[in-house]
């Protein structure tokens, strides 16, 4: 178990570390951007982010989001399907905007 544990958070924080992930979510930057400064993991669907930025654009609607700080429970389950869902989240520095 602790061997798993390991590896799991190895595995997230190269993930999430140096803004991987969010390079590989940013695929199409002209409809999705994601961006944060600094984010980790050390338990599971637990993650920590600083200075995070998504923004979202279609013909339809534009979202920009901004946060200095959060704490979020996301669900590893539905990361798999290509869903993303939290349960819990506490964050500071929040602002947004919807066109």
């Amino acid at each position: 178990m602790v061997g798993f544990f390991v590896l799991y958070a190895a595995v997230a924080n190269v993930l999430l570390g140096g803004g991987r992930l969010a390079r590989m979510l940013s695929a199409h930057p002209e409809t999705f951007r994601l961006r944060y400064d600094r984010a980790s993991s050390l338990w599971f669907g637990r993650v920590h982010v600083e200075g995070l930025d998504v923004r979202v654009r279609d013909p339809k609607i534009e979202l920009e989001l901004h946060v200095d700080r959060a704490d979020a429970s996301i669900s590893l389950f539905a990361l798999l399907g290509r869903r993303f869902h939290t349960s819990k989240v506490d964050a500071t520095g929040v602002s947004w905007r919807l066109r």
